[in-house]
């Protein structure tokens, strides 16, 4: 923007410019007139703005902040070359909205009464705005106050107005943010945080937290009565600083206010003596009152007292010592005993509770605590305990409680609930067999905790023994005294066991069954005892030594060494034979030769360990059976025949005969030589015959050899045959 005007009091020519605030260094200003060939300069340095000095440009050398200028408007003298010519420059720097309604303080408080009444106000300091003209406060806003525009129309008074009930009971501070805004464009707004606070006025009573109050006292001095709450809705430190006081109904001045250290609590306590039976009730009349200005406010209430008996007697019991016999098989919760006390007190001090103190550490045992009455809490034993002693004690509900004690004796009696128990579940009992009868084995023992004839024992033999081992034994039913009744035989029976009842006497009785295990101890009373007596045996020949021949067995009932037999054989042939002392087994020592003997005969003995032998010998019979070992022998080395030739075929020639010791021998006979043509045969009886014609032009005389066979075993023999002519 330029103007421009002649200065007639300096005389040099004159121009304006515009420029806005906040613009960017180098921004346009505005051009002076020049002249050619002259140059141009400020009349002194200038920091916000510079000159073109060929072109008279001027442009911003800085950011402009008008808010901080003296003065909106700005000189400054433009000099040309020679002749230097002065040209004024008046420079004015525009407004922008760059700045927001500002108040004098963020936050401000005031206060109003809480009585105070519509349109009351207070003035509030207004928000100034460093901008101009547009951009400055706008006071037309729409604020819930009361806005006045200072006639010079620069700024406003802004007063914050009461619309009425407010209540500082109710709502005691109130926090309120005042917006104001420019008229700039962007438009821009500041804030106002106003706290208000609402002053206290004494417009409630202090009340009670209870129009009416009922108690009782006991009659001794100094006791609280009653506790009264009190309460004021108004300021405790303005009108709200209470007092408590007794305005009647407390003429002979029994009673009197306490105050406690806790707020708004106030103590009625006894201040004298008081007398149940002359008086039993007050009805006082009690106040409570502000300091409120300028008009204390007060309220009242109703407190009735009654006044209870002191507990000055002590519960008494109607016996100092109860006894009862009860039987220990009751079942639970049975009738037991019932202890009585009274109290010469009334109410809470007569009311008695009565207890189990000690003595019922089993648990067996419970009370009722109202009756008094004993009842069994669990199953009894005697057993365990005969007698208890109860220690029990009844109390009153006195706030200060009195206590007596008596004894309860619970004998507790017998029942038949135990059974008998036997010292040992199996008695283990050793004896020598064939001790005499009378033998003491064992005493047997056993206990029963019950009393009288519930605790008497008897012994007796159990069913489940056999009347025929029963009959073995004495049994003393009283002692328990087990016995021999005849002498035992180890090798009859080795043990026994015997099954054993302890009964009670009571009724019905009770009984166990206890076992005694009796082992006999063998002695050497027996021999050993040959089954069979007779062994017969057959041998073959010719066996090698050490063939099996028998084996013989004698048996001795005794244990152990008395038991163990060993065999020798004591009479026949030892030297032939041999046997095995722990086994009996017999055996050969030598081959045997039927031919030599045919049969043997021994007698064989049996010992026990402990050398006692045998009453009867065993007699062993031993055959010796035949086997082919011996040749057959002819009963010539040489046989002579003569024969005609030409006989008939199956005609006899002569008969060879061979035999053998050995028996049961078949011999059988062939011609195994000097018959190349088969002319002869021989039989199973040795008679040689013709089996073809014999001619003896072509042979007058043969040799034949002849072999008789037993099994594998053979003998020979030769036969001459002379053949004569038929012609001669």
């Amino acid at each position: 923007d330029l103007q421009e005007s002649f200065s007639p009091f300096r005389g040099y020519f004159r121009q304006e410019f515009q420029v806005l605030e906040e613009q960017p260094i180098g921004t346009y200003v505005g051009t002076i007139e020049t002249k050619p060939s002259f140059t141009y300069r400020f009349s002194e340095n200038h920091k916000l703005f510079a000159i073109n000095g060929t072109t008279g440009v001027i442009y911003t050398s800085s950011v402009i902040d008008r808010e901080v200028l003296q003065s909106d408007v700005i000189n400054v003298v433009v000099l040309s070359s020679q002749p230097t010519y002065p040209t004024e420059v008046r420079i004015v720097v525009l407004d922008i909205n760059d700045n927001s309604p500002v108040f004098p303080d963020a936050s401000i408080v005031v206060s109003f009464k809480e009585d105070a009444s519509s349109g009351r106000q207070v003035i509030l300091d207004t928000a100034t705005d460093s901008d101009i003209g547009s951009n400055g406060v706008d006071h037309t806003t729409k604020f819930r106050l009361d806005i006045t525009v200072n006639p010079s129309g620069e700024g406003a008074f802004l007063h914050l107005v009461s619309t009425g009930g407010l209540d500082r009971e109710v709502t005691p501070f109130y926090q309120l943010l005042i917006e104001v805004e420019d008229k700039g464009e962007p438009k821009k707004f500041g804030y106002l945080q106003v706290n208000v606070t609402i002053q206290d006025i004494n417009d409630n009573p202090p009340m009670f937290d209870q129009d009416q109050y009922q108690t009782s006292v006991l009659e001794d001095i100094g006791t609280v009565v009653a506790l009264l709450t009190v309460s004021d809705s108004d300021s405790p430190t303005a009108n709200g600083n209470i007092s408590v006081s007794i305005l009647g109904g407390n003429e002979q001045r029994h009673f009197e206010v306490h105050t406690s250290p806790v707020p708004n609590l106030s103590l009625i306590k006894v201040a004298s003596v008081l007398d149940r039976e002359r008086i039993s009730s007050y009805n006082l009349t009690v106040s409570v009152s502000d300091n409120g200005k300028p008009m204390a406010r007060s309220s009242f209430a109703s407190l009735v007292i009654f006044v209870n008996d002191i507990n000055d007697h002590p519960p008494i019991f109607q016996e100092t010592l109860y006894r009862v016999d009860i039987s220990e098989d009751i079942p639970k919760g049975s009738y037991i005993k019932g202890v009585s006390a009274t109290d010469g007190d009334s109410g809470q001090n007569a009311n008695l509770r009565y207890s189990l103190v000690s003595g019922n550490a089993l648990g067996w045992f419970s009370i009722s605590e109202n009756s008094g009455l004993v009842t069994s809490a669990a199953l009894l034993d005697r057993e365990i305990a005969s007698e208890i002693v109860l220690n029990i004690s009844a109390k009153d509900q006195g706030l200060q409680p009195k206590i007596s004690y008596t004894k309860l004796i619970v004998n507790i009696t017998d029942v038949n609930d135990q059974v008998p128990t036997f010292t040992q579940s199996t008695y283990h009992v050793s004896l020598v067999e064939h001790a005499p009868a009378g033998t003491e084995l064992v005493v047997l023992s056993a206990s029963d905790d019950d009393l009288g004839a519930n605790g008497t024992i008897r012994f007796s033999f159990d069913a489940e023994t056999p009347a025929s081992i029963q009959e073995l034994f004495r049994l003393d039913a009283v002692s328990g005294r087990l016995s021999t009744a005849v002498e035992l035989d180890r090798e009859d029976q080795a043990s026994y066991l015997l099954h054993i009842q302890a009964a009670d006497a009571g009724s019905p009785p009770l009984h166990s069954v206890g076992k005694v295990n009796i082992t006999l101890r063998d002695i050497n009373d027996n021999r050993p005892v040959f089954y069979p007596v007779q062994y017969f045996a057959n041998v073959k020949e010719n066996e090698p030594s050490g063939s099996y021949v028998t084996t013989v067995s004698a048996t001795d009932p005794d244990l152990g060494r008395n038991g163990t037999v060993k065999y020798i054989i004591t009479a026949g042939d030892a030297s032939r034979f041999r046997i095995n002392s722990n086994t009996g087994k017999i055996t050969t020592l030598v081959p045997l030769d039927r031919e030599e003997k045919t049969a043997y005969q021994l007698q064989v003995t049996a010992a026990d360990g402990s050398g006692l032998r045998s009453h009867t010998q065993a007699i062993v019979t031993v055959t010796v059976i035949d086997t082919q070992d011996n040749p057959p022998v002819f009963s010539q080395k040489v046989y002579s025949f003569v024969m005609f030739e030409n006989v008939g075929t199956g005609t006899a020639v002569g008969t060879v005969s061979a035999t053998t010791v050995d028996l049961n021998t078949n011999i059988s006979y062939l011609i195994t030589s000097g018959d190349q043509r088969g002319l002869f045969a021989v039989n199973s009886a040795g008679q040689i015959t013709a089996a073809s014609q014999v001619d003896r032009e072509e042979q007058g005389f043969y040799q034949l050899k002849v072999v008789a066979r037993a099994g594998e075993i053979t003998g020979e023999a030769f036969v001459n045959i002379t053949v004569k002519d038929l012609n001669r």
